[in-house]
């Protein structure tokens, strides 16, 4: 259950989504046997909080179905990243193309969530 529209509960939503994407990239990092510099993990934190960032303040101001696409995207995109690893799709390559087929899908993610918003918004418009 999502929290209320302006609710405080938001920050645990972010908090939550942040620590799993971040857990999935350096997951993803320690497969491919990459080492592991403090830049890095702060390079994949900050990737990670802005990705988290932009659903849950969708969530915050009330846009509950662009959260909720953006977040079935984000798991498509997480869920490409571990195949694109584990199945060692683009050898040499696995860790940029892991990353950005991660955030294509969150772009695709945010995109839809804003067209159905908007959809949405004119079809209520139309009702009053």
């Amino acid at each position: 259950m999502l929290p209320l529209k302006k609710s405080n509960r938001w920050i645990w939503v972010f908090i939550i989504y942040t620590t799993i994407i971040f857990t999935g990239l350096l997951t993803t990092r320690f497969i491919l046997g990459s080492e592991i510099f403090v830049k890095y993990i702060l390079s994949l934190l900050l990737i990670s909080a802005v990705s988290a960032l932009i659903p849950c303040i969708g969530g915050f101001l009330g846009k509950r179905v662009f959260f909720i696409i953006y977040t079935f995207c984000t798991i498509v995109g997480i869920l490409y990243m571990f195949y694109v690893v584990l199945g060692n799709t683009a050898p040499g390559w696995g860790d940029l193309t892991s990353i950005v087929g991660l955030l294509f899908m969150a772009s695709v993610g945010a995109a839809s969530g804003i067209v159905v918003e908007v959809i949405l918004y004119i079809v209520k418009r139309k009702q009053n």
